[in-house]
């Protein structure tokens, strides 16, 4: 709660009463929240100081003033003939005092101690006070016995030491007086104290028996002095039943502590620190004006308190686990949780979360935790203040092993993570230490948790594996796990992945891998090809692209890789099928080759320009030689037959000599798909010995630089790629994004801006998980052309100027879009740096590659300014990484060619060391039936790379990658949808409630109408219209109940007839009986509450029914009146809780006069949504249909309350046209309206809620009117 200023309005009859030289204390109220043990202190009005009892009492006692107040007595001396303020009342709301002098001189001249009252009669009569008087000879108990004037009384009963008491007489130090009608386990009626031995010093607790011959007895020693009050309550305010409260100085902070007192065992709980001094306590069960079940002090306010509380805590057996502390604080300022020092017991506290800790205790003993709170100088200034409370631990901790290390046997591949799990359990905190035949595994963090992991394991870590399990009891071993590590599977070498031939041309390709394949396979092929032995071989049938499976298998398993078949039909142009269209060499290195793949069956190959020292074979298309020159080169390919040339665009990176390699494939991203085989062949300069790549996706694994296997998770996978020589291991970050199988692709460049120059080859591939079919890209530049099969823009741009081209990618389920920036520099102009301006990368993960993207054909880059852990590649202008500290980097970059220099700014923020993610978008979301969800998106910290969720409302839909929940719902309900985000530290789960609200809808469900009705035309009648599956109806007709709401002429007996078509289907005299004399009246009282209407008086001559109405009926009810007249109303209520069926249509027909004969109908619209409803007053009109005695010139009226929504005299001249009204009545199949008419028509849209309609004559004339209500489709 927060601080108070103190109201001390009416302190000049505080003045009066006691003197301006009196201390001033305060009443304050203490409230306990019983699910939480909150205690809540709130300061309420002046009191007098130096109270020593302060009582509530309901009862008037004919002292002034009435029932309900306060009464206090002054505990200090009182001298003779009494004092003004030794007996006082007040007022409970306002605290407005007056003090009793009579009774006050009738206290004699010696202090008193404690005040409380006894229900029943303990033998001294009702109604009475009782006290400690502190007398020079001793305590005595003694009673006041109220009366009005000066007939009240002040007497000593007996001294508290009494028989048996802890002296004959002289007994002092009683305190803390108060009363319990119930047994406590003593005896009935018995009056309970506290008491200050004289000897120790301590409080004792005792009883004490009313009757004059009854004894005061000890009966707990509660160990420890400051007690100061005591009150009974049977009433269970958190802590049971029967208990007792107190109030005691706290000697560490001065301040007043609450507890609690069980009376048979003795045993006292601190329960809060109230912050401020307080002496008195009573509880008032009833509201008073502060809240019900509330205790009330008296004592001083400090100026700066602050209450600090947490419920008490029962000794518990340490095998029972932790449990929950929540402290808290009025102020609501952060509390801290300890364990006191000094305390027999040993617990640890963790927390807290939410402001709840968490107490786990560990050794037996006594435990005392403390609840802090520091206070506050700034601001609102609150005072340090804390509470102790204590508990006894028993027993001692356990621990056990619940589920071994498993998998056990375990066996892996070289290079693939194996885990052993195990499970144990303990009473307290367990600690785990992994080991690998009986040492303990260091440098790696896994190997001191229940899981241990094993990432890239190697033959050598082939052994047996077990984990120590310790906690406060000891330490326990488990069995032990056997791994096997086996040599890895074959990886297929080839190197492209690409082929392509010609329709009735001969096809060959053969295998290669690792790992002394004993068999290969290959599917599915082009038609006219078959596989024998390593070689796919035969003469192609059908143009085509085909993705097959290669596959080299030995005794450990199968490697796969993806080869891709390009078949030509006969005389087309070459398409060239080279993938990747990058290479990389080394200056002095003559190893360099790269084989022109492509279909068509090119008689001759073209490369310009090749870097120094590289040579082109025209007939077979291979590029060799020994590259003599550090740079990059961007190579126009081409492969000519008859038909014609078809060209792509290779670029060749050559690294000098004896310098570490440098990765050149080029996009760094890839697609790939669920349960499809996955390829990618790492390029790298400097003659690389060796390749490696962490972390990869499920399922993949790296073997030479081939990147394979068969994809089992969806998610997007941030891969650092190395390629090492003698020298070092050159970097670049490479993203992997799996789709789930049968999913539409995922465009997968991370990069989606390109630069190109005017007359200069140009290149970019579109990657794409899902296995694309096919690709687009429109527009492009002039002179860039796409390869829909491989998704590889290629070409000579001839214009310069930026394009933004949209690429697609496609597969059997669907297109996947994405937007590429294409800029075009023109020629021999210095580079334009076009790439973004922003990165992001977190501590220790590999940084996303960063091209520096540039026009005019750089032929150098630099970057000044990178995070630790970054490095720029000069010759492609690639940033690559892990950053290894956080922050935030301005990095100038610059490309440079032969016409100048470009700068820009690249701003890199790098996040800590990648943790958990933790979700962090809210928890709560609100969707509508037919109405679009608005995107849900889940966000959490720690770089998700995938995302789920289960038990979405139908409709509802989850992309995987980006944590998207979108759709339409199509259910209602409240749904709790458990939500995960991934990466490759862990996992983040909460659940997320969505409640879907029905579709939007609204429903006629009451209908009335009030006139007076008589015989023949005056009779009033109801009609109603059901659409749907039928309804079940209560139908009144009221008449004599009418008098109990101020109608004075109403139809003493009504009689309700309801009709169809064939007759009369049902009716009703009296409502309490039905027509066949049985009882209907619970039935119809019950239903009657059910719906909102009132109740009918048991007796009276009212009328009513229940019914069902089939689907389209039209019924009336007709109230005859026995040949009387009156004022009568009639009701209809539907009573379906779920509405499969509706009231379409509502009418009434009666006699409408002035004053009491005004036609009221009252209409009540339940939903959602607003509702259109068409209303008529018919008068003249009736007369076509026979009806005599019309009302002339009707006009409706529409109220809410009090409020005049809308009203009509003559229906073609409202606010609705008469062609809308026209409309309206064809559309529910009413009567037309004559044009001329004075009938009144209303069209409205009105809200959920109730509504009353009147129609009344013009001019306060009379006659026959019909009222209609319509619901609009």
């Amino acid at each position: 709660m927060k601080s108070s200023t103190l109201l001390l309005s009416g302190l000049v009859a505080f003045a009066t009463l006691f003197g301006s030289s009196a201390r001033a204390d305060n009443m304050a109220s203490i409230a306990i929240t019983p699910a939480t043990g909150v205690v809540t202190l709130a300061p309420r009005w002046p009191t007098g100081g130096s109270l020593a009892g302060f009582h509530f009492m309901a009862q008037d006692l004919s002292l002034g003033g009435g029932a309900t107040q306060f009464y206090s007595v002054k505990g200090t001396g009182i001298p003779a003939g009494g004092d003004v303020a030794a007996f006082t009342r007040y007022i409970a709301a306002s605290g407005a005092a007056t003090t009793h002098a009579d009774i006050g001189s009738k206290l004699t001249p010696n202090s008193y101690s404690a005040l409380t009252s006894a229900d029943p009669d303990v033998g001294y009569g009702a109604v009475n006070f009782y006290l400690i008087h502190r007398k020079n000879s001793g305590d005595y108990f003694s009673v006041i016995k109220p009366s009005s004037g000066t007939a009240s009384a002040v007497t000593d009963l007996k001294p508290m030491s009494g028989p048996g008491g802890p002296a004959t007489l002289g007994g002092s130090g009683y305190f803390g007086l108060t009363f319990a009608a119930s047994n406590l386990g003593y005896g009935l009626n018995y009056f309970y104290y506290l008491r200050s031995d004289p000897v120790t010093g301590n409080t004792k607790f005792g009883t004490l028996d009313p009757a004059l011959l009854g004894t005061s007895a000890d009966k707990f020693d509660l160990g420890i002095s400051g007690y100061n009050a005591l009150a009974f309550t049977g009433s269970d305010v958190g802590y049971g039943t029967d208990k007792m409260y107190y109030l005691r100085l706290d000697p560490i902070t001065g301040f007043t502590i609450l507890g609690t007192l069980h009376p048979l065992t003795g045993r006292a709980s601190d329960i809060a620190n109230l912050g401020s001094v307080f002496s008195a306590l009573t509880y008032v069960p009833g509201d008073v004006g502060f809240g019900s079940s509330q205790f009330y002090t008296t004592g001083s306010v400090n100026t700066t308190w602050q209450s600090v509380s947490f419920a008490a805590i029962a000794d518990r057996a340490i095998a029972a686990g932790s449990f929950t502390v929540a402290p808290s604080a009025s102020s609501t300022l952060p509390i801290v949780l300890t364990v006191v020092s000094g305390s027999t017991g040993a617990a640890s506290i963790s927390g807290p979360v939410g402001g709840v800790y968490t107490v786990n205790p560990t050794a037996p003993g006594v435990i005392t935790l403390q609840a802090t709170q520091a206070g506050r100088v700034t601001a609102v200034a609150y005072e340090y203040n804390m509470l102790r409370q204590s508990f006894t631990a028993t027993g001692v901790a356990t621990l056990q092993i619940t589920t071994q290390p498993s998998p056990s046997p375990q066996t892996v591949v070289t290079g693939n993570t194996a885990t052993f799990t195990v499970a144990a359990t303990g009473t307290t905190a367990l600690t785990y230490q992994w080991r690998k035949a009986g040492a303990n595994i260091t440098g790696n963090a896994s190997a001191t948790t229940a899981a241990l992991s094993l990432a890239n394991a190697q033959v050598a870590d082939a052994a047996s594996y077990d984990v120590v399990v310790t906690n406060a009891s000891g330490s326990i071993i488990s069995n032990a796990a056997t791994l096997t590590v086996n040599a890895p599977a074959p990886v297929v070498t080839n190197n492209p992945l690409t082929a392509a031939g010609t329709v009735a041309s001969a096809f060959s390709f053969t295998i290669t891998a690792s790992g002394t394949p004993t068999s290969y396979s290959a599917s599915p092929l082009p038609a006219g090809l078959s596989i024998a032995g390593s070689t796919i071989s035969g003469t192609p049938t059908t143009a085509g692209t085909t993705s097959v499976v290669l596959g080299a298998t030995n005794a450990t398993g199968t490697g796969n890789a993806t080869l891709t078949i390009t078949v030509a039909a006969a005389g087309v142009v070459p398409i060239i099928t080279n993938s990747p269209l990058t290479a990389a060499g080394t200056v002095g290195i003559s190893s360099f080759r790269v084989m022109i793949t492509a279909s068509g069956t090119p008689t001759s190959y073209s490369a310009t320009p090749l870097p120094p020292g590289l040579n082109l074979d025209t007939v077979g298309g291979a590029i060799t030689g020994t590259p003599s020159a550090v740079g990059t080169t961007t190579v126009l390919l081409g492969a000519t037959n008859a038909t014609g040339t078809g060209n792509a665009t290779l670029t060749i990176t050559v690294a000098a000599a004896g310098v570490v390699p440098i990765i050149t494939n080029s996009p760094l991203t890839a697609g790939g798909t669920v349960a499809s085989a996955f390829s990618f062949t790492i390029t790298a300069s400097g003659t690389p010995t060796s390749y490696s790549a962490s972390p990869l996706p499920a399922g993949l694994s790296i073997a030479g630089g081939t990147i394979s296997g068969t994809p089992t998770a969806v998610g997007t996978t941030t891969v650092l790629l190395g390629a090492t020589n003698a020298t070092g291991t050159g970097n670049a970050t490479f993203t992997i994004t799996v789709s789930a199988a049968g999913a539409a692709p995922i465009i997968a460049n991370s990069v989606l801006v390109a630069a190109g120059t005017v007359g200069a080859p140009f290149s970019f591939t579109i990657t794409a998980s899902g296995t694309p079919t096919s690709y687009s890209a429109a527009p492009l530049p002039a002179g860039l052309t796409l390869n829909s099969t491989t998704g590889t823009i290629t070409g000579t741009p001839v214009a310069a100027g930026t394009t933004v081209v949209v690429l697609g990618a496609t597969n059997a389920t669907g297109t996947a879009t994405a937007t590429l920036t294409l800029t075009t520099a023109a020629a021999n102009v210095a580079p334009i740096i076009t790439s973004p301006t922003t990165a992001s990368g977190t501590v220790g993960a590999p940084f996303v590659t960063y091209l520096i993207a540039a026009t005019g054909l750089p032929t150098s880059y630099t970057a000044t300014g990178l995070p630790a852990g970054l490095t720029l590649n000069p010759l492609t202008g690639a940033i690559n990484g892990s950053p290894t500290t956080a922050g935030t980097s301005v990095v100038t970059l610059t490309a440079t060619n032969s016409a100048g220099v470009s700068n820009a700014t690249l701003t890199i923020t790098v996040a800590p060391a990648a943790v958990a993610p933790v979700i962090t978008s809210p928890t709560n979301a609100t969707a509508g039936v037919g109405t679009p969800f608005p995107t849900y998106l889940i966000a959490a910290t720690g770089l998700p790379t995938s995302y789920a969720a289960t038990g979405l409302p139908a409709g509802l839909s989850l992309d995987p990658l980006t944590g998207a929940i979108n759709g339409t719902p199509t259910v209602s309900g409240t749904f709790n949808v458990t939500i995960t985000a991934s990466n490759a530290t862990g996992i983040s789960t909460v659940t997320l409630v969505i409640v879907v609200a029905p579709a939007p809808s609204s429903r006629i469900v009451n209908f009335s109408a009030r006139a007076i009705s008589g015989p023949g035309s005056q009779t009033l009648i109801m009609g109603f219209v059901v659409a749907g599956d039928g309804k079940n109806l209560l139908v009144r007709g009221i008449g004599p109940t009418l008098a109990a709401f101020g109608i004075s002429n109403a139809l003493v007996d009504p009689m309700l007839t309801l009709f169809n078509s064939s007759g009369v289907i049902a009716s009703n005299d009296d409502w309490q009986t039905d027509s066949a004399g049985q009882s209907q009246s619970a039935l119809i009282t019950a239903t009657s509450a059910q719906v909102g209407a009132f109740a009918l008086p048991a007796g009276s001559k009212d009328s009513a029914l229940i019914f069902t109405v089939n689907n389209g009926a039209l019924t009336t009810g007709l109230l005859r009146p026995n040949g009387t007249t009156g004022v009568a109303l009639t009701e209809i209520y539907d009573i379906d809780t779920v509405p499969g069926s509706k009231l379409v249509n509502v009418s009434a027909r009666m006699n409408v006069t002035a004053g009491e004969g005004t036609l009221i109908a009252g209409l009540v619209i339940a939903g959602n949504a607003p509702k259109t409803v068409l209303i008529r007053g018919v008068g003249p009109t009736l007369s076509v249909f026979g009806v005599t005695g019309v009302l002339a010139d009707p006009q409706i009226t529409i109220f809410s309350g009090a409020t005049v929504m809308a009203s009509n005299d003559n229906w073609e001249t409202g606010s609705a046209t008469s062609a809308q009204l026209v409309t309206a009545a064809s559309q529910v199949g009413a009567f037309a309206l004559p044009a001329g008419s004075k009938d009144a028509a209303l069209l409205v849209t009105l809200q959920p809620g109730a509504y009353t309609v009147q129609v009344s004559g013009v001019a306060a004339t009379a006659g026959v009117a019909l009222i209609e209500v319509y619901e609009m489709p």
